[in-house]
């Protein structure tokens, strides 16, 4: 049996990455060094604990290391890292330093959080950013967002175009209708502050809106009163391009909650610093860091020597303990007790300890300090090993992690791959289509017909799920009953909206297949609906009918597969929603849409749940 088969595998993932450079900072290592002791005082951790190499317990369930080497060229690492162990699962920061020769360097944070959550960004990632000169790339990366003017713009382009940079830039342009500019930069401000540490962000004063738009392509531009979320390595002579840099636009920000907008930005940032591989230089450090962590572990593993103690500490004193014999059972028991201070249970206790440890039970000053001595050796290696099983843990975790990274990396690359091949092939077969009805209607003498398709507000599609969610109200024929957050926390898996804009267009045709069945203009299932697509009316693909008995019978595939509706429909306020449609095939992802059709009754569709697939006999 492996260590990996008798220790359990934490659910831990890197959830948040800050990796910054400054130009030049002689004093970067204390600087850091000064923010990380703050930091420990702020969350009542023993921050000189840490103030030297080693390893040790700062708080209940807490635990750090501290290791640093000057090198042979003069450069330095140094790494703190913070374990917290909690009930919802082990929390790890690290911060890591390298200051190089030339008193060039970089500040490198990572947290890694417990499952699939999604965590705020660590205090100390601001701390830090607020007291050095952070760049990324090789342009200026200020900590919190910042007011721009037309002399701003010229550096501002360059970090747009910047090979280098690894953070997101936010864009928030303005003109002089809306509000007063310091109350925008306020609003901004305050939407942006989860990306604090992560991202760039820059409020375009009027001028510095146009100014910059007159740099940029039409459909990478700056529209006022919108932000605009720039990733790395734009292209902006691709059109195409422009769909990754997404825009929140004024209506979306003005009619969303301010607590969901920030959450949009927020997970942006966090989702693409964890997205971009190190630099080949910080992999090797890192891997020399890690050594220097288990070399820091070993020595403490070694360092409790036995023997016996220095009668300054822990050794008891001549005076207390006789070194002839006194048994409990003496007549002499209290008189003993007067002349050592001891009751006899306590020096029988002692012989007892004595002759488990040593072999022997003879009571004299050195025997008892040998068992003191042993004692205390015995909580030091016990601690010690603590520290060793925490450490193996912790590989074993990164182990595993990466193990099941590259597994589901896999799954979603062939899943992504099958997804594509099928929608080309649908794409192929729609275009053939197309053709074969023009050349039909040109057979017609009609071949002049207006081709140009009308446009209504439900062809604009959403922008994200949390877009969608808001829009449903739009469709007369569906309701949606679920429960908001699985659906939201697909937008950390859909980038560029791809996945929302199919759900709608599944929202879109269950919508119409409602409105046919409830004027009578069509009989038929959702099923039949979907392989036989009346004339003029949106298709759907991906679509089953139900579930297996077994999952609608089993006491917990069925029971999450249950989902809210009116009284009128059922009158438990619940029904078991088999029916789905599969949005995309995405590793353990894959996205479905669960619904209820009482189209036939009441016109309507209830939709109770739109998120990641649900657990089945195949899943667990």
């Amino acid at each position: 049996m492996t260590a990996s088969d008798t220790l359990p595998r934490e659910s831990t993932r890197l959830g948040c990455r800050s990796l910054v450079s400054v130009a030049h900072d002689p004093q970067l290592v204390d600087k850091v060094r000064e923010q990380v002791r703050s930091w420990c005082v702020s969350k009542r951790w023993d921050a000189e604990a840490v103030a030297d190499p080693g390893i040790a317990a700062v708080a209940p369930g807490v635990h750090a290391s501290f290791v640093e080497e000057q090198r042979q060229d003069d450069s330095v690492i140094a790494r703190w890292r913070f374990t917290q162990s909690e009930s919802t699962g082990t929390w790890t920061t690290q911060i890591t330093t390298l200051l190089h020769r030339d008193r060039s360097g970089v500040v490198w944070v990572d947290l890694y959080a417990p499952g699939d959550r999604r965590p705020a960004a660590p205090r100390i990632i601001r701390n830090i950013g607020e007291v050095i000169d952070a760049l990324d790339g090789g342009y200026r990366a200020p900590a919190t967002p910042t007011r721009a003017y037309p002399d701003d713009v010229e550096s501002i382009y360059g970090a747009l175009d910047d090979e280098n940079r690894r953070g997101l830039i936010f864009l928030a342009g303005s003109d002089e209708d809306l509000v007063p500019m310091p109350q925008w930069v306020e609003y901004v401000t305050k939407l942006l502050k989860g990306t604090n540490g992560l991202a760039t962000a820059y409020v375009l004063d009027p001028e510095a809106t146009r100014e910059l738009n007159r740099r940029l392509p039409q459909t990478h531009g700056v529209r006022p009163w919108t932000i605009r979320t720039f990733y790395p390595k734009p292209d902006f002579s691709s059109p195409d391009d422009a769909l990754r840099h997404r825009v929140l636009s004024t209506g979306r920000i003005a009619s969303s909650d301010d607590r969901g907008v920030a959450g949009i930005l927020s997970n942006a940032a966090l989702r693409n610093s964890t997205q971009l591989p190190l630099p080949n230089e910080l992999i090797r450090i890192d891997r020399r860091l890690r050594a220097l962590l288990d070399e820091a572990v070993i020595e403490r593993a070694s360092a409790a020597p036995r023997g016996s103690l220095s009668t300054t500490s822990n050794e008891i004193p001549a005076a207390t303990v006789q070194a002839t014999e006194i048994t409990a059972d003496t007549d002499d028991a209290q008189t003993s007790k007067k002349a050592t201070g001891f009751a006899p249970a306590v020096l029988t206790a002692l012989r007892l300890g004595l002759e488990k440890v040593a072999g022997k039970a003879e009571l004299s000053i050195d025997s008892v300090n040998s068992l003191v001595s042993a004692a205390v050796d015995g909580i030091k290696y016990r601690e010690n090993i603590g520290f060793l099983r925490r450490r193996l843990e912790s590989v074993e975790a990164e182990r595993g992690l990466l193990e099941d990274q590259s597994t589901e990396l896999q799954t979603e690359l062939d899943d992504a791959r099958l997804d594509h091949a099928v929608a080309q092939q649908t794409l192929d077969e729609a275009n053939r289509e197309l053709r074969h009805l023009r050349r039909e209607l040109a057979k017609l003498d009609h071949g002049t017909a207006n081709w140009v398709t009308e446009t209504t507000d439900l062809d604009v599609p959403p922008e994200s799920f949390r877009d969608l969610l808001a829009r449903i109200a739009e469709l007369d024929h569906v309701v949606f009953t679920g429960e908001t957050k699985p659906t939201i926390n697909l937008d950390d898996h859909d980038p560029l909206g791809t996945w929302a804009k199919k759900t709608w267009n599944i929202l879109r045709a269950l919508n119409d297949y409602a409105c046919l069945r409830a004027a009578s203009e069509f009989q038929g299932s959702v099923d039949e609906y979907a392989s036989n697509t009346p004339s003029g009316y949106m298709g759907l693909t991906g679509h089953k009918a139900g579930e297996t008995p077994h999952t609608e019978n089993h006491s917990k595939y069925g029971k999450i597969r249950t989902f809210p509706v009116p009284e009128s429909v059922a009158p438990s306020g619940k029904v078991f929603m088999g029916a789905h449609v599969a949005i995309a095939k995405y590793g353990m992802i894959s996205p479905r849409l669960h619904y209820y059709n009482d189209a036939a009754q009441s016109g309507m569709i209830y939709v109770g749940y739109i998120g990641k697939h649900l657990e089945n006999f195949r899943t667990t």
